[in-house]
């Protein structure tokens, strides 16, 4: 007892015993993975010591689905044995606890501690992804992304608010995916053209670029005080069945510059001049100042407490 280790290619206690790919399959999951747990009298029962979470595809066969789990099993279960010969494992009734310690596979303890939680974060934009990353690292989640479910598409953005649309997209990625989402939808919004581009910013124009140019040429002859503007960003986290949700906004005032500046970020960011900072560009402040002051930022800031709570397990989590 405590010193035999089992790898099960399911996300126990789902899918005990024989066959866990075909029977996940067959009940249409939209996420499966392998478990590597204590063994114990029953089958599949033991304490469980890590888990990874990996997308089942619309398409996949029973092969398909056991090649992409194995994949993830020739990683975890050596960082389990590492784990266990190292003495760092515990057992306290079911939980399994982690000491601190060294391991021969740091990239695999930042990845896949056993507490790491998923949630998906749902936009295709990898610059937001990257973003949303880097304000909420530190979490023990593990963030899935649009990327692990590929035969899935983005719904039409056709609220009249920022919240709306978040909402659109966390309702519609928690159904399909079976999974924990956080959606968020933002934009820029202009006092001197009565708020827009707003919810529009993202359908402008087709390319950054154009967005910037589009945007100067109708502020073309608006005196200074009349460019205040400010970014805005609604964010929802939403379980899988709907029955808990969770809303945080965030807003970065400014206003737009007269030419565009700076490497750094994307979308407005080449023209957004925030507040206390001068005459310089949300692009030229570089990701380590705006991933503080951001619009985004604060939005995910505000959005901690919840995840934290969900990792932990104070949240329910929907079925």
């Amino acid at each position: 007892k405590g010193l035999m280790l089992n790898i099960h290619p399911s996300l126990l206690p789902a899918f005990p015993g024989l066959d866990p790919q075909k029977r996940a399959i067959e009940h249409g999951v939209r996420l499966s993975g392998c478990t590597v747990h204590f063994v114990d009298e029953g089958t599949d029962t033991g304490p469980i010591i890590l888990q990874r979470a990996v997308p089942v595809m619309e398409s996949d066969t029973t092969e398909d689905l056991s090649a992409r789990i194995q994949a993830e099993e020739h990683r975890i279960l050596p960082y389990a044995v590492d784990l266990l010969t190292s003495d760092r494992l515990s057992i306290t009734g079911r939980q399994v606890h982690v000491r601190p310690g060294t391991t021969s596979f740091p990239d695999e303890e930042a990845r896949l501690s056993p507490h790491h939680f998923p949630v998906l974060l749902a936009t295709s934009n990898e610059h937001k992804v990257e973003e949303i990353r880097e304000i909420l690292k530190g979490l023990p989640v593990r963030f899935l992304t649009l990327a692990d479910f590929p035969d899935f598409t983005m719904p039409a953005e056709d609220a009249d608010t920022f919240l709306g649309n978040a909402k659109i997209k966390a309702r519609l990625w928690a159904i399909r995916s079976k999974c924990w989402v956080l959606a968020d939808d933002s934009g820029l919004v202009v006092d001197g053209l009565n708020g827009r581009p707003g919810v529009h910013s993202s359908r402008y124009a087709p390319t950054d670029k154009e967005r910037v140019s589009k945007l100067l040429k109708e502020l073309e002859g608006v005196e200074s005080a009349k460019r205040t503007a400010r970014f805005v960003c609604s964010a929802v986290l939403r379980s899988p069945n709907g029955d808990l949700e969770f809303h945080t906004e965030g807003t970065l005032e400014g206003r737009i510059a007269g030419s565009p500046g700076g490497d750094h970020g994307f979308g407005y960011d080449p023209l957004f001049l925030p507040e206390g900072h001068g005459d310089a560009r949300l692009a030229e402040l570089g990701p380590e100042i705006k991933n503080r002051i951001s619009h985004r930022a604060r939005a995910f800031f505000a959005m901690r407490e919840h995840l934290e709570r969900l990792a932990s397990g104070q949240l329910r989590v929907g079925a």
